[in-house]
């Protein structure tokens, strides 16, 4: 009879701590795995569609997610729509004049990636004060938007713009992916990028950019007053067809290329009194087409 409680106990533990871990990620539900460790996984693949309503008496917004992609862009109307097998784990809500939309994070040992993709539509002719987005493991997409701020992380995946226009950026990628700008006008820029590519075409900014051990190319874009990129232990930087520039370049060794021209190791043009560009690359070669 002692055993039969001990067992009755044991269970009745393992109901309690499955429905308490069940509640807390939001509809996800845990299960045993064969190393006695709790995994999450949904019920099912079938992916949902959930669209979420919220005043659109806001004009910020701040985007947390663990592993979604998120994507902004204009629209008709202000609509958020999260697609994915457990939509559910995407909340919304709007407190003084700030969107806030957020990703629960399972608590867990380990759980299985079951992201989403979040849509947040905006009117195109509104105006936004500020973005805030970041994610863990998720991309992010920024499309024909209007911002005076914004602040893009993805800490373990790709950021791509395009036909953005903002005063200030903050732009920044890690584990090996890339940052991709096109087509926009972002202001002053802060660019951080930790492998992968950072790719600049048919825009105007002002950038303050560190790579590391990372490829940077800018194509048919318009570097504003002073512009500095640091190329930090390895990488190569590129630059084309970049109307008004002076130059500035260090490198590391015998690896500049100036139109054509094997250069030593440094460069100094100076070709507009108020447009400039500095670039130091440690390891890497510098080349300016």
């Amino acid at each position: 009879m002692k055993k039969f409680y001990q067992i009755s106990g044991l269970i009745g533990v393992i109901g309690i701590i499955t429905a308490l871990l069940g509640w807390a990620n939001a509809g996800v539900n845990p299960v045993f795995d064969n190393h006695n460790q709790f995994t999450f996984e949904t019920s099912g693949s079938t992916v949902h569609k959930r669209e979420l309503t919220t005043s659109p008496n806001f004009d910020q917004i701040i985007v947390q997610t663990d592993n979604s992609d998120i994507y902004l862009h204009s629209g008709k109307k202000y609509q958020i729509t999260v697609t994915g097998l457990n939509p559910n784990a995407v909340k919304a809500k709007v407190r003084k004049k700030r969107l806030e939309i957020n990703e629960s994070r399972p608590v867990a040992i380990n759980w299985r990636n079951d992201s989403s993709r979040i849509d947040i539509t905006i009117p195109k002719n509104k105006y936004l004060a500020e973005v805030d987005s970041s994610s863990d493991k998720g991309n992010l997409n920024i499309k024909s938007i209007s911002i005076n701020d914004l602040f893009a992380n993805a800490q373990n995946g790709k950021v791509t713009v395009d036909k953005l226009t903002a005063k200030k950026t903050i732009f920044a990628s890690y584990g090996n992916h890339r940052i991709d700008i096109g087509n926009s006008d972002i202001g002053k820029s802060l660019i951080t990028i930790h492998g992968g590519q950072l790719k600049i075409d048919h825009s105007k900014l002002t950038a303050d950019a560190k790579a590391y051990s990372s490829q940077v190319a800018i194509t048919d874009s318009q570097l504003i007053n002073r512009n500095s990129f640091q190329m930090l232990r390895k990488g190569d930087f590129t630059i084309k067809a970049a109307p008004n520039l002076s130059y500035k370049l260090a490198a590391g060794g015998p690896n500049i290329r100036y139109k054509g021209q094997k250069i030593n190791n440094k460069l100094t043009k100076k070709l507009s009194a108020k447009n400039n560009l500095e670039v130091f690359a440690a390891k890497g070669t510098i080349t300016v087409e």
